[in-house]
């Protein structure tokens, strides 16, 4: 089912799906409303990666704060080309970290203002807007980061989000 009819139908039941913080008053469960628009985001994730110059994009993964987001761009990348995926969130976590050789991550449901200092150069590359989805999701910025100032290896065990 489409989302707009979906909202329609929810509204006709009175239906309240009010489970996760800062996720209420949804028009569309959280649970499925989590799992809208990943394709695009992917696509836009695509574009930003090939959109940067061959030798870069050698060096380049991509990483996310959000095990859902992370997992749709593993799932997607593939036919689009894209890099390893990494995430500090969940089980996500134990399968990396990625290299210290890498020098851009493409960033993807990070907290811009925890990580801006930890690069030499942090880039909002575009933004995918999902009107359906919940409302932390709705607007998403992609950052290209580049030049770690730290050991990602050593570091990484940090980053690990449970939640």
């Amino acid at each position: 089912m489409a989302p707009q009819p979906l909202k329609e139908h929810i509204a006709r039941l009175g239906l309240k799906m009010d489970l996760e913080e800062g996720k209420k008053g949804e028009p569309i469960p959280q649970w499925l409303a989590d799992r809208l628009g990943w394709h695009e985001l992917a696509e836009e994730v695509a574009e930003v990666y090939h959109g940067l110059p061959s030798a870069e994009r050698q060096n380049t993964v991509i990483i996310s704060a959000n095990y859902g987001h992370a997992g749709a761009l593993e799932l997607y990348g593939p036919e689009l080309g894209l890099p390893a995926v990494y995430a500090t969130h969940n089980a996500f976590h134990t399968w990396g970290p990625p290299s210290d050789s890498v020098i851009t991550y493409i960033a993807v449901s990070i907290n811009i203002e925890e990580v801006k200092t930890m690069f030499d150069s942090v880039e909002e590359a575009t933004v995918v807007y999902c009107p359906d989805c919940t409302r932390p999701q709705r607007e998403m910025p992609i950052y290209i980061l580049r030049g770690p100032k730290f050991s990602v290896e050593k570091e990484w065990k940090g980053f690990r989000i449970y939640g």
